[in-house]
């Protein structure tokens, strides 16, 4: 009889299928059941709306909704919606930047994943991608978008906020092609939902691209564009970003006191924030060093190292950036940049190797290089610079 109903060639009789339960000592709640199909699809509802607030980066409500689905999805044994339950609750913890939540749950949901339909798939592809971007495991981060976009083309989530994210990734890697292309997809795509915080983000993206291609006309004209719309919105880390951006566009033109103005223009309106707040700093740490105001980049650098820890990426750019300059100062002691060469090549490159982080692997080993070459050290010199070029070339893949 059981076989029967398991192949559709019987329908499936409530009182009989409950009795059945009773015998085996388990609970009757299948789709045939009215009260327990209406829960599911109450749930489904639930799941659906959640998941768009989500996508509107709307924090405070999608708390509200995950309490509410919490209080209820106890009642819910229907396996696929408990597996949505769980790939939108790892998109919940990454919107609140909860990491240690987001690997648990991502390792938790792996186990599963055999089970996962298309859409599941995609889902679960995205978060990965936002998990690893958030750890700076960029190349992780790019592969997982990139499955997403390609089960996209069968799911058709309505999503600009993937092709973003995949112009995010190929820009941290300098795929300036691929970004630009990506960015400008998204751009449109923000622009027809009215999404005017994403735009801005969109057209930040683009200028980055345009000044590493030397388009400065192009990039100034998408940063002032920007600017304008986030002033309207009084949106404080807009402003602040696009002032760090502005900052980069005029060191690349190499107006390097208008750079310092707006890397400082930045820094005070990200003082809530050490990410963001660190990132400036380095760079203008950078233009000090480039006018020779080597008090004001002690001064900076020395904020950024104890505002980061040892091993934080911030910290080792910080100190690997000042390191190089004390290299390349021919007046420093020789104790001095015997400490700044062992710190470049036994900690700094080292750790950039070890992110995949082949532009900075470039940079280190190629100034590194340089300076063994001017000290006639031309066996390191030559052993970095192939270290120089090998970065480049992983880069490209």
């Amino acid at each position: 009889y059981l076989s029967k109903i398991e192949n559709s060639k019987i329908p499936d009789n409530p009182e009989i299928l409950s009795l059945l339960c009773e015998k085996l000592g388990i609970t009757y709640r299948q789709s045939h059941n009215h009260d327990y199909t209406k829960n599911i699809e109450k749930m489904e509802k639930q799941l659906a709306e959640w998941y768009e607030v989500m996508k509107n980066r709307d924090k405070e409500k999608a708390t509200e909704i995950e309490k509410i689905i919490r209080e209820e999805i106890h009642i819910i044994e229907e396996p696929s919606t408990l597996i949505t339950y769980r790939l939108f609750l790892l998109k919940y913890q990454l919107l609140i930047n909860n990491i240690e939540k987001s690997k648990k749950l991502i390792n938790e949901l792996k186990t599963v994943e055999n089970n996962f339909t298309d859409v599941q798939k995609y889902y679960f592809c995205y978060s990965l991608g936002i998990y690893h971007y958030l750890q700076d495991e960029i190349i992780e981060a790019l592969e997982s978008f990139s499955r997403a976009e390609k089960l996209n083309k069968h799911v058709h989530q309505d999503e600009p906020e993937l092709i973003y994210n995949l112009s995010l990734v190929h820009s941290r890697l300098y795929h300036v092609t691929l970004s630009i292309h990506y960015a400008t997809t998204a751009l449109e795509l923000f622009n027809k939902k009215m999404d005017y915080s994403q735009s801005i983000k969109v057209q930040i993206l683009l200028a980055i691209n345009y000044i590493r291609i030397q388009s400065f006309d192009k990039a100034e004209a998408h940063l002032q564009h920007s600017l304008k719309a986030a002033e309207k919105l009084n949106d404080s880390y807009l402003i602040g970003n696009i002032y760090h951006n502005l900052g980069y566009l005029y060191s690349e033109m190499e107006k390097h006191h208008l750079a310092i103005d707006y890397y400082l223009k930045s820094l005070f309106l990200k003082e809530s924030n050490i990410n963001w707040y660190t990132n400036t700093l380095y760079y203008l740490i950078k233009e000090y060093h480039q006018t020779n105001q080597l008090d004001e980049a002690i001064k900076w650098m020395e904020k950024g190292l104890e505002m980061t820890s040892e091993d934080d990426k911030k910290h080792i750019r910080i100190k690997a950036l000042h390191s190089l300059y004390i290299l390349s100062d021919s007046n420093a002691e020789k104790n001095k940049q015997e400490e700044a060469r062992f710190y470049i090549e036994e900690t700094a490159i080292p750790f950039f190797q070890k992110k995949e982080d082949w532009i900075d692997v470039n940079h280190y080993a190629k100034n590194l290089a340089e300076h063994y070459a001017n000290q006639n050290q031309y066996k390191k010199a030559t052993t970095l610079c192939m270290l120089a070029n090998e970065s480049m070339e992983k880069n490209k893949k």
